[in-house]
């Protein structure tokens, strides 16, 4: 299963989330090769619902842009507007016409041979005046027939561009007009052979502005193009999620944000929407809200009989009850063992992100019982059991450990070339007193990454602490503290190296400098009151007076400091795209 939209990345530095495309995109064979509504997000667009009262200059605003889809749909808009509370449904057009396929086909290949240069050379000279001939009268044709079906009838078409134009048939009859497009496209099908996607939306819809059902026609029209040639599709909550999607492809995060909230306004419990905003969410750093969707996503699942039941092996399985098909909705995705785990998966690794370490590990657990062949999942279970068994330094809880060093052995066996993964494996080892092996998991890390101060100060750690390759350890120290200056933890390492060797002037200045780093870290969180679970600030938020306070954050700290991610690495991790 693809969990990943096509083309995107959600992910959180090195741990992604998880997200799967639309209903629609999951079932389809068809990729649009442009999306028509990005034109909605251009700078010189100007939405009609923000200003009704369209400026005459519009038309010369948008000429200077260029641009004639803006120029003709915002004058198409203002015409609708004339009449604002009039029911109508919008139909959006886009035309296949011939292009130089043939042409085409023979430049997309790797070696054109001299017969095939000729034949190129052929149809430049002959096929394009053919084909815009060609394609001149089958738009005159079409106008004829669109005069006859939508004039007569009382309707208002025009042309948006050269392959697409639009359509409004009044009246409160969606039905009715919905056939009459059928029949056009069948027209335009059997009698021109031109194919083409229809996108539609309805007038009144909720609480839409007219011309924004305008928008979410052309929205629809996108929604089309991941079916087969003349589909037409009716604006609804999925293609609200596609928009969604693009416009978080887009990087776009607060406007897809708000698109995923209007598609769960048409439909409150549709699970893809539900992941994608909380994806979205979790990316903004609304923690507290991503939970709340992943959650109610995972309660939809409940209720749509996902029943948890012991397997032979003594773990969950889910099961849907296939007595009760009228509790599946169509418009939902699957109802599989793929899409909980996704929920569970991010509801864990949100959890994490907020520092609530019991609430994790309650998800993450029911989600690596699904599936074991995650890496993420395996990663992030690790390291919520290592949070937990590790309390102030101190190894707290050894079943916890185990269940870590597992969880983290899994995620290596999954992804070998992962440097977090066997970084983690060294500090579990580091923490649970087994220096030697720790030794070897940081090579391994640093193989990959030679740029991962956290390796580097583990394995300079696992040395001072066995008494062996002081020199070595010591430069590793330092090329750490190079890398990540400001890292309190690594210089207390690097000052306890000094302390062996003998070097007490220097490992004065760098436990003093730590001890500096400490405190304005805690400074920095009580001023601005702000524990952000990404930042390497977040291990405290008490205030330091004391020698005591100092000791016990320099203790805190060496365990929460091994669980951030470098944005600074020159070697990323490879992000898994799929279950």
């Amino acid at each position: 299963m693809e969990l990943l939209y096509k083309g995107s990345n959600f992910s959180s530095k090195e741990i992604s989330f998880m997200k799967s495309g639309s209903d629609a995109i999951y079932h389809s064979d068809f990729t649009p090769n442009q999306y028509i509504s990005d034109f909605l997000n251009s700078s010189d667009f100007l939405n009609p619902s923000d200003s009704p009262n369209l400026p005459d200059s519009l038309t010369e605003e948008n000429d200077a842009s260029n641009n004639q889809w803006l120029v003709q749909f915002n004058l198409f808009v203002k015409d609708i507007l004339q009449t604002p509370d009039r029911p109508f449904t919008c139909f959006v057009i886009r035309f296949e016409f011939p292009d130089t396929s043939a042409k085409n086909n023979i430049l997309n290949k790797d070696i054109i041979t001299s017969n095939e240069q000729s034949q190129i050379n052929i149809i430049t000279s002959n096929e394009q005046s053919h084909i815009l001939c060609d394609t001149k009268n089958k738009k005159e044709t079409l106008a004829h027939a669109l005069n006859a079906s939508i004039i007569d009838e009382g309707g208002i078409w025009q042309w948006l561009c050269e392959s697409t134009l639009i359509i409004v048939l009044w009246g409160d009859a969606p039905v009715q007009a919905e056939e009459t497009i059928k029949d056009f496209i069948k027209f335009t099908d059997i009698t021109l052979k031109i194919p083409c996607y229809v996108g539609a939306a309805v007038s009144p819809f909720m609480d839409f502005h007219p011309s924004t059902i305008v928008c979410n026609a052309v929205k629809a029209l996108d929604h089309a193009a991941f079916f087969a040639p003349n589909s037409l599709i009716f604006f609804d909550d999925i293609t609200q999620n596609i928009y969604g999607d693009r416009l978080y492809q887009l990087g776009k995060l607060e406007d897809a944000a708000k698109e995923y909230e209007q598609g769960l306004k048409i439909k409150g419990d549709n699970l893809n929407i539900l992941n994608s905003l909380g994806v979205c969410y979790s990316l903004m750093n609304r923690l507290d809200l991503a939970r709340e969707q992943f959650e109610k996503a995972i309660t939809k699942c409940n209720e749509l009989e996902y029943e948890y039941k012991e397997s032979e092996h003594g773990l969950p399985k889910i099961e849907v009850d296939s007595n009760e098909p009228s509790k599946t909705n169509d418009n939902d995705p699957l109802k599989t063992d793929d899409n909980y785990f996704m929920f569970l998966y991010n509801a864990a690794l949100t959890c994490n992100l907020m520092g609530d370490i019991e609430n994790g590990i309650a998800y993450i657990n029911k989600a690596t019982a699904i599936n074991k062949g995650f890496f993420e999942a395996e990663l992030t279970a690790g390291i919520l059991f290592f949070k937990v068994s590790i309390k102030n330094g101190e190894l707290k809880n050894k079943q916890m450990a185990d269940q870590a060093l597992i969880h983290i052995n899994n995620a290596v066996k999954l992804n070998p070339e992962s440097a977090i993964a066997h970084r983690l494996l060294g500090e579990l080892y580091l923490e649970t007193n087994q220096p030697s092996k720790a030794v070897n998991e940081y090579k391994l890390a640093l193989k990959i990454n030679p740029y991962d101060a956290s390796s580097m100060s583990g394995l300079a750690r696992s040395f001072e602490i066995q008494n062996k390759n002081l020199d070595i350890a010591l430069n590793l120290a330092i090329h750490s503290l190079e890398i990540a200056p400001d890292n309190p933890y690594f210089r207390t390492r690097l000052a306890k190296i000094y302390l062996k060797k003998g070097k007490y002037d220097f490992a004065d200045i760098e436990f003093s400098t730590a001890e500096r780093q400490f405190k304005a870290a805690n400074i920095y969180l009580n001023k601005d009151d702000c524990k952000d679970a990404n930042s390497p600030l977040a291990f405290s938020s008490t205030t330091i007076g004391t020698e005591e306070d100092i000791e016990m954050v320099k203790e805190i700290v060496e365990i929460d400091d091994m669980f951030e991610y470098s944005d600074n690495a020159k070697s990323e991790e490879p992000r898994k795209k799929s279950a």
